[in-house]
C-alpha cells in the first residue's frame, strides 16, 4: 500500500464523516460481536480508507479523542454542518437537532436546542430553608448523642456498685453502763458444746472479758426476744 495521501474534501464533508464515525463507535457499544460494524468498513463507504481520512484532518480542528473513541468537532463548526447530528462534546453522547432553518439562525440559538446527558457527578442545590433544617437535625443528633453517652456511663457505674460486694462485718457491742457493778458468782449450768463455743469466741475477742461478753450476750438476747 502507498503512502497515505490527504484527500480534497470539504470541511462540511470531514465533519459528516466524523459525525457517522461516531455514531457508528457509539452504536458498537450495544451490538453484539457479529453486528458490530468495523470503523474501516464504515469508512469506505465514502469512498476513502482510514489513513487517508486521520491524514485530512490532520489540519483542521477535529481530532481524534483517545480517551472517549470520539472525533471532537469544535462548535464553530456545526453552522456549517449539513448532517442533522452533531457531537457537540467528547464526554456527551450523540445528539440530534433541528437543522436551521435559514441562515439568520445563529450558533446560539442551535446550541438551546442541545441537551445534554448527565455526567457522573450531580450537584444538589440547596435553599437556606433546607440547609437550615439539615443544621437542626445534626444539632439534634450530637444532643442524642451527648444524652446516650451520659446514660451509658451512668449505667457503667451502677453495674460497678452492684458487682461490688459489700459485707458488713457485725461489730461488737460493749454497753459499758452494765459494767460498773461488782461481778457476781452464779451457778448457771451450762451445755459443754456451747461453753466451748464461748471460749472460742472469747479467744477470738480477747479484748473484752468473758464476763463483759457472758453479761453483753443475755442482755442482747432479752432485749431481742422480750415481749
Amino acid at each position: 500500500m502507498g503512502q497515505p495521501k490527504k484527500l480534497e474534501l470539504t470541511i462540511d464533508k470531514l465533519i459528516e464523516i466524523a459525525i457517522e464515525i461516531n455514531k457508528n463507535t457509539i452504536a458498537n457499544r450495544n451490538r453484539s460481536k457479529d453486528d458490530k460494524i468495523p470503523t474501516d468498513k464504515l469508512i469506505r463507504g465514502f469512498g476513502i480508507n482510514r489513513k487517508n481520512f486521520s491524514v485530512t484532518i490532520q489540519d483542521t480542528d477535529i481530532k481524534y479523542n483517545k480517551s472517549t473513541f470520539l472525533y471532537d468537532i469544535p462548535s464553530e463548526f456545526i453552522t456549517n454542518n449539513k448532517s442533522d447530528t452533531i457531537v457537540i462534546d467528547s464526554e456527551t453522547n450523540v445528539k440530534t437537532v433541528n437543522k436551521p432553518n435559514n441562515d439568520s439562525e445563529t450558533l446560539e440559538s442551535l446550541k438551546s436546542e442541545i441537551i445534554v446527558s448527565p455526567q457522573s457527578e450531580t450537584i444538589v442545590s440547596l435553599s437556606k430553608t433546607d440547609l437550615d433544617s439539615f443544621d437542626k437535625r445534626i444539632k439534634s443528633i450530637e444532643e442524642m448523642k451527648y444524652e446516650f453517652e451520659e446514660m451509658n456511663n451512668w449505667y457503667r457505674e451502677q453495674r460497678k456498685k452492684e458487682n461490688i460486694i459489700d459485707i458488713e462485718i457485725p461489730e461488737i457491742k460493749i454497753d459499758k453502763k452494765w459494767l460498773k457493778e461488782d461481778p457476781s458468782t452464779r451457778g448457771f449450768k451450762v451445755y459443754p458444746s456451747v461453753i466451748a463455743k464461748f471460749k472460742e469466741f472469747s479467744k477470738e475477742n480477747n479484748q473484752y472479758t468473758m464476763q463483759d461478753l457472758m453479761a453483753m450476750a443475755l442482755l442482747e438476747y432479752i432485749d431481742k426476744y422480750k415481749k
